[in-house]
Order: C-alpha cells, then structure tokens, then sequence
C-alpha cells in the first residue's frame, strides 16, 4: 500500500517489459473501466469529461461554477514549470485540487501533486492551456474535431500478477 498500484504504459517501458521476459506477467486495465474517488463518504464515478463533472456528485455547485469560470482564467505568462497542484488549483479552483487532482495524481504515480510536474502528468492540459488559453475550451475544441488518432501507442493502465512491488526483484533476478 506503499506505492502506485499501476504505472502507465508507454512504449519504452513496452519495451524494457518485454526485454526482461515478464510481458506474459502485465495485466492491462480495461479503458472504459470506471473509477471512483471516495469523497463525502461516499463512492463517487471519477468525470471522464466536461459533461460527466458537471452533473457528478463528486464537486459542489459552486466548484461547478468555477471550473467553468476557467474559460476566462488568463493563460500563464511564465515559461517555467509548476506542480500539478498549482496548475490545478490556477485553472479549475482548490476544490477540484481535492476532489481530481489529488486522487489522479495518487493513483496514477502515488505521488503528491504539490512536488510534481504539471509538464510530466498533465501535458495534453497544459498543451491545451498554451494553443487555446483555456483547458476547458481545448477540450471542447478535441470533442468537436472528433475522436483523435493515437500515435503514441497504448497509454493503458497496467500492473503485474503479483503487484508492481515486486517488479524490482523480479528485474534483479533475471
């Protein structure tokens, strides 16, 4: 319970995966599987978009409000990076910080959004924040454009039989 319990797939660790010999060892989680934030005492399906946050239970009404005030949140003027953390609560408000932002960010590399880049977690959201001024207005810009083509390969969800805690003896063994 230490650490992620999946890591996103990616075509180098693709590679060094099937290099070591455990390809036969990943479990892929399915795309469409829904996932759920415990917040309000209450299991609560994590928004796959716009329209799913807007009428989920996860946010108040007023954290509604604000994430679709971010159309108007200025862009950035630094070039330098922030923290996921920063990035989001700039962007949508503290709440969504608390209700997305933390939980993405610790299931996806069980880290802490205040020490990790937006750059390296988030970038399709800060690519969107630099083209169109707005995340929201570049996600409404990629719904209307249609469903984009992957060119990166698989971004699955993955993890091994026995956990991803013993992935490191199981590289040092072989």
């Amino acid at each position: 319970e230490a650490g992620a319990h999946t890591v996103q797939e990616n075509a180098s660790l693709g590679d060094l995966i099937r290099e070591v010999g455990l390809g036969g060892e990943m479990l892929r989680a399915p795309r469409n599987l829904t996932r759920f934030v415990y917040r309000f005492g209450s299991l609560h399906p994590l928004p796959t978009g716009i329209l799913s946050g807007l009428g989920s239970r996860l946010i108040s009404t007023r954290a509604k409000m604000r994430l679709l005030g971010e159309l108007a949140v200025k862009r950035r003027a630094s070039t330098g990076d922030e923290s996921v953390e920063a990035f989001v609560r700039r962007r949508f408000g503290v709440e969504l910080v608390d209700a997305v932002g933390g939980p993405f960010v610790s299931r996806a590399c069980a880290g802490d959004p205040c020490g990790l880049s937006r750059r390296a977690l988030v970038p399709s959201l800060v690519a969107m924040e630099e083209r169109y001024g707005s995340a929201l207005r570049g996600m409404l810009a990629s719904a209307i454009s249609g469903p984009r083509r992957r060119t990166h390969g698989s971004r699955a969800l993955i993890s091994f039989r026995d956990g991803l805690e013993t992935l490191p003896a199981r590289l040092a063994a072989r």
